[in-house]
């Protein structure tokens, strides 16, 4: 199986050949899963990474399902985005339950987005501040960025370079809650899901006068279904 489409499925992981006429999923035997949510998978080595919501803890495996390893486990509280870097040889999470930081930052939030290498080694905190619910994350490394959602109160898309630096808010507005987010790196483009408006959109970048200055537009992308039901993910 070359070519092929990966995803969770809540109790379990799942294979579709892209190489065959027809659809079938498989289940990856990866041992026990609970609720797993997010899944991204590093190209370089050949491994998948996946969450787990209820485990709490962030795990890999081959992608046959060989060799499964739990990387983290320790400081862990609804983990709903992963991103792997393969270049940078790093993973970025979301974590919209973990308390830690709540009880010194009266007036913010804890929630907050994080990375370690792969291996779960050299872990940190980026950002932490002034954020809700944060849900997906996706990572654009030719130009070093960050991107994830949020669908706490007021929901919106934001970015900030891969160091946490330099975060700005993209999209706030027509948007409530945006869950599922995957960059177009062909186009130059993010792409997002919203669960409640059941709706696909997709932004883009332009660059303005001596290319330090970026304009960023969303349209809503034209699928042939009438409706995007419950939407959580891409």
């Amino acid at each position: 199986m070359r070519n092929f489409l990966i995803f969770t499925r809540g109790k379990d992981i799942r294979k579709i050949s892209l190489d065959v006429e027809y659809y079938m999923d498989v289940v990856v035997p990866v041992g026990e899963v609970r609720n797993a949510i997010a899944i991204d998978v590093d190209v370089l080595e050949g491994k998948m990474y996946w969450t787990d919501t209820v485990l709490d803890q962030i795990s890999r495996a081959g992608l046959d399902g060989s060799n499964v390893e739990i990387i983290l486990e320790h400081g862990i509280h609804t983990a709903d985005g992963l991103a792997v870097d393969s270049v940078g040889r790093k993973i970025y999470w979301t974590d919209d339950g973990h308390n830690r930081i709540q009880n010194v930052f009266v007036l913010l939030l804890s929630f907050d987005t994080k990375v370690s290498n792969l291996d779960g080694s050299m872990r940190a905190v980026l950002i932490y501040k002034y954020m809700d619910k944060p849900r997906a994350i996706a990572l654009h490394y030719d130009k070093g960025y960050m991107f994830w959602t949020d669908w706490g109160k007021h929901g919106r898309i934001e970015r900030a370079d891969m160091d946490g630096g330099n975060r700005k808010v993209l999209v706030s507005e027509g948007i409530v809650w945006p869950n599922g987010l995957t960059v177009d790196l062909s186009m130059d483009r993010i792409i997002w899901a919203d669960a409640r408006t059941e709706v696909l959109r997709n932004g883009k970048f332009m660059t303005i006068s001596h290319g330090s200055l970026l304009r960023f537009w969303a349209e809503m992308i034209k699928i042939p279904t009438t409706s995007l039901f419950s939407a959580f993910s891409l």
